[in-house]
């Protein structure tokens, strides 16, 4: 039964291929097919990039956590350092992103790490406000 309905299918989309290239000229199906081909190149090509973007995002708010956790428990060089890698990963995901308004949150969020970090760095206490804010600003663009 399968293969009947399947030898119709095949049939029928051989039928239709014919006449669809028995009505245009080869050259005009040539294009179209081109023009399929890169639509779909595009489209793979910028899922794949979103999906690098947003590996980045949540590497760098992962690190935030931990960083957060640090600060609770006042070891504030590991705090800087997980900030540090925060930082790494947000230029990454700023080198995959380079304009745009996604590009404008991941400055202001580099930005604001790298203040953090610095502070930490000098062993200032950050409040855990701050913290929350930037991992905040991370869901945020995990959303969109």
């Amino acid at each position: 039964m399968f293969r009947l309905i399947g030898t119709l299918v095949v049939l029928g989309l051989t039928f239709y291929v014919g006449y669809y290239v028995g009505q245009r000229s080869l050259s005009d199906v040539t294009k179209t097919l081109g023009g399929f081909s890169r639509e779909l190149m595009d489209k793979t090509l910028g899922f794949e990039r979103m999906l690098r973007l947003r590996q980045a995002a949540l590497d760098a708010k992962g690190l935030v956590v931990q960083a957060k956790g640090d600060v609770i428990d006042r070891n504030y060089g590991s705090a800087a350092k997980a900030l540090a890698e925060a930082g790494n990963a947000l230029e990454k995901g700023l080198g995959i992103e380079r304009t745009g308004e996604t590009a404008a949150k991941l400055k202001a969020l580099l930005s604001t790490v790298h203040t953090l970090q610095q502070e930490l760095k000098a062993g200032n206490a950050v409040e855990r406000g701050k913290l929350e804010a930037v991992e905040k600003r991370l869901d945020e663009l995990l959303g969109s």
